[in-house]
């Protein structure tokens, strides 16, 4: 497997929409701390004449070094939403993790295969 290093002059150049991210992890190593995000990066996106759209999507490891004064910020109107319909569980605890449920799971495949399956 290949490693591309990027630093901060070219970082703004990277379209990071749409990005999934599927893990973080905070390292401490001495007086650093880095911010790793396991993520699908979407190398490509192109649109078909047929109005569909094809994706080249890379497996990567996103490391920010040095990382001071970290803030996440998720949009709970959007979990809340998802709870109320039955896919994920209670993110009224505001945690930083919720579990998808067989339905949510169930839903999200379905609208896969309907929006990208050919």
């Amino acid at each position: 497997m290949k490693r591309l290093e990027i630093g901060s002059s070219a970082f703004d150049q990277l379209s990071l929409h749409d990005v999934r991210v599927y893990a973080f992890v905070r390292q401490r190593q001495q007086y650093e701390v880095n911010l790793s995000l396991d993520i699908d990066y979407l190398a490509e996106w192109n649109r078909l004449p047929d109005d569909r759209h094809d994706f080249l999507v890379v497996p990567a490891t996103l490391t920010f070094m040095d990382v001071v004064d970290l803030q996440i910020h998720l949009d709970w109107g959007t979990l809340d939403r998802l709870h109320k319909k039955g896919y994920i569980s209670d993110p009224k605890s505001k945690a930083l993790s919720f579990v998808v449920n067989e339905e949510g799971l169930s839903r999200a495949k379905e609208l896969f295969e309907k929006l990208f399956a050919k």
